[in-house]
């Protein structure tokens, strides 16, 4: 089952419609449309998803799984089996989603940095401050 998610108000339910049934086979599932950003608010935000499509996997009324569905064969596989630790799957992902954010704010401050305008007051200009490899590794070794 899937849920179309952050389209409502923006585009026609027949659209929608059209594109699910242009993918034929390959979309053999049902699709149902989010009225109220119940989904989006409650499961996606609130997880941090950030990418769409993504997949929860919901294992005796718990989530046991939220990723990508290219990751779903194995990972379903893999509970089926009894060889999975949903424990150790959040805190993969936790992990994951700290070091993308760290990544995101790392290359913020960095660009932050680099970005310097000289300004002279008193002729009332700016120029843009032209950094040098040397500078970028400075502000690096400063975190």
């Amino acid at each position: 089952m899937a849920i179309d998610v952050y389209e409502k108000g923006k585009v026609p339910v027949a659209k929608i419609r059209q594109l699910v049934d242009s993918m034929g086979n390959r979309m053999d599932f049902r699709v149902g449309i989010e009225e109220d950003r119940f989904m989006s608010k409650n499961w996606l935000d609130t997880s941090g998803a950030r990418v769409i499509p993504t997949t929860f996997i919901i294992n005796n009324g718990k989530i046991d799984w939220i990723g990508h569905p290219k990751y779903l064969d194995s990972v379903l596989t893999k509970i089926l089996s009894k060889n999975w630790s949903p424990e150790f799957a959040r805190l993969k992902r936790n992990h994951q989603q700290y070091l993308k954010y760290l990544e995101y704010t790392g290359s913020q401050e960095l660009t932050k940095r680099i970005s310097r305008y000289a300004i002279n007051i008193a002729g009332n200009t700016y120029e843009r401050v032209q950094v040098t490899p040397d500078s970028v590794l400075m502000v690096l070794m400063r975190w």
